[in-house]
C-alpha cells in the first residue's frame, strides 16, 4: 500500500492526528515515476502470462 494513503487517510482515522497535506503530496508525486514503471512491467508479463493460459 502506498505511503500517501496510509498517511493520507488510515493513519488519522487509525491514530487520530491531522495529516500534512504538503507531505501526502508530495509522497503521491514522488511515487508516479515508479508506479509507471511497475506498472508497465505488470503488464508485459500479463500478457505473457495470458498468451499461456490460452
Amino acid at each position: 500500500m502506498h505511503p500517501f494513503f496510509t498517511y493520507g487517510f488510515l493513519a488519522p482515522e487509525i491514530f487520530g492526528f491531522v495529516p500534512d497535506q504538503a507531505r501526502v503530496f508530495y509522497l503521491f508525486i514522488t511515487y508516479i515515476p515508479g508506479d509507471v514503471f511497475i506498472g508497465a512491467v505488470s503488464a508485459l508479463l500479463a500478457g505473457r502470462v495470458s498468451r499461456v493460459v490460452t
